[in-house]
């Protein structure tokens, strides 16, 4: 089996420029012994196209050549996000990025933004006229389109914010700046590394999200209609297992941590954390911590209860208590971005903007595609006065929850 951190993947649209400019580098990527990889040649007759596109997203070196076809296109832009979703997307990545791709100004970037909204719509009107048992992998396409559209914002700002150089520019000198750039991210790659990464879950748990917000496709966020239609087509446990990863309650709340309890402690930790988790959705704040208090004299090492009773306090504008609990959630779980993303919240409540503005880089910088990062990207933006507050930011952040705590921790405030 080839090692996928020893080769340079190609992700790009055929045809015109981009693939001239694709041809050029192979050849000088082949003089310098460099192996690489792109889909003309790699994939056979019959290959499964969407795995293809999955190893390009694990590759330890991925040269994407950036066009407006590019960034229209349902096969490259699937390949971008699956790229941006196996982490270090910054390292992995050598852009090329083509004129015609309208990038660098926020108005601009917008018009990708619209076009993937109105992708969604027409598919989305079109599956309306069908019976929702005969759209077995049309919802798939759905489902990418979401992806795509929540996450061509921070996509496109990552791209802006690199210095790609111009094509003539690599051109001219035969790509020695972006070789060299190759050349020390797989020299400096563990054999076998890329591998790893791939089975790394991205599914969100179930319990840490901000609540009232879930991240899951709009086609499931009507949940009764949409439930009883997949436990008609994909049977009870499939239609639950979806469920929960979309964010649903089915799964109780279970320990984090490498610490284990008594069964009849670990009974009434989830009881009394589901309890907080209903008062939560129930808007009683108070009555919540309550419960989460309970669940932490039982597991004082859960990460999620400390997230969760941060999150009560900071409804309440109990700042103070709130960065205490949130602040463990941190200690407990570095990785985790909902509790960076509350916790700069809680620090932005208590008047502490420099500190917020660290928290909010920190969890771009663990997801800097997903719903959470795109928004503490805004957020952090907004914070050094260089865009609009997030809340008011066409296409930036999507999630409800963050904005209205957004409000509430700054009482409205506007730049």
């Amino acid at each position: 089996m080839n090692d996928r951190t020893r080769q340079v993947y190609f992700s790009y649209k055929w045809g015109g420029e981009s693939e001239r400019i694709v041809n050029e580098l192979e050849a000088a990527l082949k003089l310098k012994g460099i192996t690489s990889v792109r889909d003309k040649t790699a994939l056979g007759y019959k290959g499964k196209i969407g795995d293809f596109m999955r190893e390009i997203g694990r590759g330890n070196a991925i040269v994407v050549v950036i066009s407006d076809h590019y960034l229209t296109s349902d096969n490259t832009m699937f390949e971008l996000v699956e790229i941006a979703k196996n982490k270090d997307v910054h390292e992995r990545i050598f852009p090329v990025i083509l004129q015609d791709a309208d990038i660098y100004k926020p108005v601009n970037r917008i018009k990708y933004i619209k076009h993937w909204e109105d992708k969604k719509k027409e598919l989305n009107e079109a599956m309306r006229t069908v019976d929702l048992a005969n759209l077995q992998g049309i919802t798939e396409e759905m489902n990418n389109y979401d992806t795509i559209r929540d996450h061509i914002s921070g996509l496109t700002f990552l791209l802006k914010d690199m210095n790609a150089l111009t094509p003539e520019m690599h051109e001219n000198t035969n790509f020695l700046s972006l070789i060299g750039a190759l050349e020390e991210t797989l020299n400096a790659a563990p054999v076998g590394a890329a591998q790893q990464t791939a089975s790394v879950s991205i599914v969100p748990s179930p319990t840490v999200d901000l609540q009232s917000q879930r991240f899951a496709p709009a086609w499931l966020r009507n949940r009764p209609i949409a439930i009883a239609a997949l436990v008609s087509l994909l049977g009870v446990v499939a239609a639950a297992w979806i469920y929960i990863a979309a964010g649903g309650r089915f799964a109780r709340v279970e320990e984090v941590g490498s610490q284990t309890t008594e069964s009849a402690d670990s009974d009434q930790f989830s009881k009394s954390a589901t309890r907080g988790n209903d008062l939560f959705d129930q808007n009683r704040f108070a009555d919540a911590v309550v419960a989460y208090t309970e669940a932490l004299r039982i597991n004082p090492e859960s990460h999620v209860a400390y997230l969760n009773r941060g999150s009560s306090y900071l409804h309440q504008r109990q700042y103070p208590q709130a960065l205490e609990d949130l602040t463990d959630a941190v200690r407990l779980n570095p990785q985790h971005v909902e509790s960076h993303v509350l916790r700069g919240l809680a620090l932005l409540g208590a008047g502490r903007r420099p500190e917020a503005l660290d928290e909010f880089r920190k969890a771009t910088a663990l997801d800097p595609i997903g719903p959470l990062g795109t928004c503490s990207l805004a957020a952090a933006l907004w914070l050094e006065r260089k865009a609009p507050a997030p809340g008011k930011s066409i296409g930036v952040c999507s999630n409800d929850s963050f904005r209205q705590l957004l409000a509430e921790v700054t009482g409205g405030e506007s730049p």
